[in-house]
C-alpha cells in the first residue's frame, strides 16, 4: 500500500492500531504500522504544528505525545513536546489571570456603597448607609413615633435605601431582599433579618405579603440584620452579603 497524503498515514494508523493482540492479523498490523512510521510520526507533526497554530495547546500536546509513543527517540519529537509544553503553560497562566480579573471586576460590581443605585425594571433602589443601632426608627422622629427595638443581647446591622417603584403597577416589598448572610470574625454567620419601611417620613413598621408601593412613590426601606451585641464592639471583619431585587451585593461594613 502506498500513502502519499498525511492524513491517509493517519487514517492508516488508526486503523492497524484497533488491530487487537488476538486477532489473527495483529502481527501484520504492526508491521505496516512499524513501515509507515516515518510518514505516521510526519502526519502527527503537521497535525500537532496546526493544533498549535490554532491555539489548541492540549491537543497539540496530546498529538506529540501519541506521536512520541510511536517513536520515542526522535528527538525532533522531544523539542516540540517541550515548546507545547511552555506555550500550554503560558496560555494557562493568561486564562488564570483573566478569571481573576473578571471575578475581581464581578465582585467590585456587588459592592455595596453609600449612594449605589441598583436598577430593575420596575425599581430603583439607592443604598443610603448602614450603621449599628439598638433600634429601627422612621425619618420623621421630630414628634410620637413607632420604632423597633432589638433584644437586649442583640444589636441590628441597620442597611438603609430608597425604593422608587418606577413601574406602573404596586411594588411588592415582601421579598425585595433574600439571600442574607452576614459573616464575622473567624467563621461566625447569622442570617436573622426583618425588613421595615413606612408609608410616611414619620411611619415605620414591619414588611407584609400585602405591603406594596405604589407606581412613582418612594419609601425608604431597612434590611436591619441581628447580631449578637458583641459584634458592634469588636474590631473583627464582618461582611453582609444578600439579594434585593434579584441582584447580589456585597457590603464589607469593616
Amino acid at each position: 500500500l502506498e500513502y502519499k497524503k498525511a492524513e491517509d498515514a493517519l487514517q492508516a494508523y488508526d486503523s492497524f492500531k484497533s488491530v487487537i493482540s488476538t486477532d489473527t492479523d495483529y502481527e501484520q498490523a504492526q508491521a505496516h504500522i512499524k513501515e509507515l512510521k516515518p510518514k505516521i510520526v510526519e502526519a502527527f507533526i503537521e497535525k500537532a504544528n496546526k493544533e498549535h497554530e490554532s491555539e489548541k495547546y492540549s491537543e497539540s500536546l496530546k498529538t506529540i505525545n501519541t506521536a512520541i509513543k510511536l517513536d520515542s527517540e526522535n528527538a525532533e519529537l522531544q523539542e516540540l513536546k517541550t515548546k507545547y509544553e511552555e506555550a500550554k503553560a503560558e496560555a494557562d497562566k493568561k486564562a488564570e489571570e483573566e478569571a481573576k480579573r473578571k471575578a475581581e471586576e464581578a465582585e467590585a460590581a456587588k459592592q455595596l456603597t453609600s449612594g449605589k443605585v441598583i436598577e430593575t425594571t420596575n425599581a430603583e433602589i439607592t443604598f443610603v448607609d448602614a450603621k449599628f443601632s439598638t433600634k429601627v426608627e422612621p425619618d420623621d422622629t421630630s414628634g410620637s413615633y413607632l420604632y423597633y427595638t432589638a433584644d437586649n443581647d442583640e444589636i441590628f446591622l441597620d442597611l438603609k435605601f430608597k425604593v422608587k417603584n418606577t413601574g406602573k403597577y404596586g411594588l411588592r416589598l415582601e421579598g425585595l431582599v433574600s439571600n442574607v448572610l452576614a459573616q464575622y470574625g473567624d467563621g461566625y454567620t447569622y442570617q436573622t433579618y426583618n425588613c421595615f419601611w413606612g408609608e410616611n417620613p414619620g411611619d415605620i413598621s414591619n414588611v407584609y405579603s400585602w405591603d406594596e408601593l405604589d407606581p412613582l412613590k418612594t419609601t425608604t426601606f431597612h434590611l436591619a440584620v441581628n447580631l449578637p451585641r458583641e459584634v458592634a464592639d469588636s474590631q473583627e471583619s464582618l461582611r453582609v452579603t444578600f439579594k434585593i431585587a434579584g441582584q447580589e451585593q456585597i457590603l464589607n461594613f469593616r
